[in-house]
């Protein structure tokens, strides 16, 4: 069992492990997901696939079977909004990930 703070902590951690994909400057993102207190995920932008958005990666390819309605995503930074036609936003991946924010 772990608190939020742990779990901020370790999202911070995981952003520290980003490495951009090219010159330009590229936000750090970690990622976790947790649910009733239990560690359910941690990743950051770019750890599968260079530029690959960290919630992608967590909600999208390492949770991808699994159910996180009812968890919590811990981010270092907030999710966006917009991105260029077919990507989805990672807001909107995680309204449909019915997943709470922190």
């Amino acid at each position: 069992m772990s608190t939020e703070k742990e779990f901020m902590r370790l999202a911070i951690d995981a952003s520290r492990k980003c490495q951009g994909e090219d010159d330009r400057c590229h936000p750090r993102v970690g990622v976790v997901v947790a649910k009733d207190g239990e560690l359910l995920a941690v990743s950051h932008r770019g750890e599968i696939k260079p530029g690959e958005h960290a919630e992608y990666t967590v909600l999208e390819r390492t949770l991808k079977d699994g159910i996180v309605a009812g968890s919590t995503v811990y981010t270092t930074l907030e999710p966006c909004t917009t991105r260029n036609h077919p990507k989805v936003p990672c807001a909107d991946r995680r309204a449909r990930a019915r997943s709470a924010i922190r």
